[in-house]
C-alpha cells in the first residue's frame, strides 16, 4: 500500500517535472529571420520521448518472438506495442513536422502529416484554446481552420502578437 502512494507521487512529480519544463520552454524569446518571419517548432523532448517510446516497442517484440507467449501474453503486448508505438510515432511526427510560421501579415501552419496551411492575420475570426488536446484553433473568415499546438517553442511570442491584433476582441483570444 505504501509502495503504490510512493510510486504514484513520484509518478506525479514527474510529470509536473516535465510539464513544467515544456510550458517553460513556449515562454522563450524567439528572434525573427531576417525578413522579419518568425519559426516555432516543437520542443526537442518530443522527438526524445517518441524515441523512448518506440525503443520500448522494440524491446517488447523482440521479448514477444524469444518467449512462447500465451494468448494472454500476447494480447497484453500486443496493446503495449500498439499504445507506444502510436504514442512514439506521434511525438517524432510532431517534432519533425509541426511548425508555426508569422509576421504580421500572415500564418502559416504545418500539421504533423505535412499539409501546410496559410491564413492572413486580418482574417482571423476567432481564436479558441481546447484543453483536451492542447491547441489553440485559429479561425478564419472563409471557415479554415488552423491548429497550433501548446508546446510550440516561443508560443508566447506567436500569443503576444494575436493579443496585438485590434480586430481581434480580447474575448476572442
Amino acid at each position: 500500500m505504501l509502495l503504490d502512494i510512493l510510486a504514484y507521487f513520484i509518478n506525479s512529480i514527474l510529470i509536473l517535472v516535465v510539464l513544467s519544463f515544456l510550458t517553460k520552454a513556449t515562454g522563450k524569446k524567439v528572434q525573427p529571420c531576417i525578413d522579419g518571419i518568425y519559426t516555432l517548432r516543437m520542443h526537442k523532448f518530443y522527438y526524445f520521448m517518441g524515441m523512448a517510446m518506440l525503443l520500448i516497442v522494440l524491446v517488447f517484440i523482440m521479448v514477444m518472438f524469444f518467449e512462447a507467449p500465451d494468448s494472454t501474453f500476447f494480447f497484453l503486448t500486443s496493446l503495449v506495442i500498439l499504445l507506444f508505438g502510436s504514442l512514439g510515432a506521434l511525438s517524432i511526427l510532431y517534432y519533425k513536422n509541426h511548425q508555426v510560421l508569422f509576421n504580421h501579415t500572415f500564418v502559416e501552419v504545418k500539421s504533423i502529416l505535412g499539409k501546410i496551411r496559410l491564413i492572413a492575420l486580418k482574417d482571423i475570426e476567432q481564436v479558441v484554446f481546447n484543453g483536451f488536446t492542447g491547441m489553440i484553433i485559429l479561425k478564419g473568415s472563409n471557415g479554415e481552420k488552423l491548429k497550433v499546438h501548446q508546446h510550440l517553442v516561443g508560443l508566447n511570442t506567436f500569443t503576444n502578437m494575436l493579443r496585438s491584433q485590434k480586430h481581434l476582441l480580447p474575448e476572442n483570444i
